[in-house]
């Protein structure tokens, strides 16, 4: 069995890691590949994008404590800022030959 087909009794990986901290059921049809390629793609994201992205989706902060947090003037900027992260992410990842064929 490869490390993309076994179901971890533990997490192995950052993604993996990240969400089994919040007790997601991850279902036995899990696309590790594509797991695999996202948390690579967020490694290569600039460290604020990479922040924001780790408040809103791994801590899951409402925008006003990123707002907070960020020293941002208001939850409409800390939103902005989410969204061009999410943005960037996209774009690297669309990049990729596989996921450009797979969701295009």
């Amino acid at each position: 069995m490869s490390d993309l087909e076994r179901v971890p009794d533990k997490p192995v990986t950052f993604i993996e890691k990240m969400m089994s901290v919040h007790g997601d059921i991850l279902p036995d049809d899990t696309d590790w590949e594509m797991i695999e390629l996202v948390a690579q793609t967020l490694e290569k994201l600039n460290e604020e994008n990479r922040v924001l992205l780790d408040m809103r989706f791994y801590h899951r902060y409402p925008y006003s404590k990123i707002t907070a947090l960020m020293g941002y003037s208001s939850k409409s900027v800390a939103w902005y800022s989410v969204q061009r992260a999410l943005e960037e992410l996209r774009s690297e990842l669309t990049k990729n030959k596989t996921v450009s064929e797979r969701y295009t």
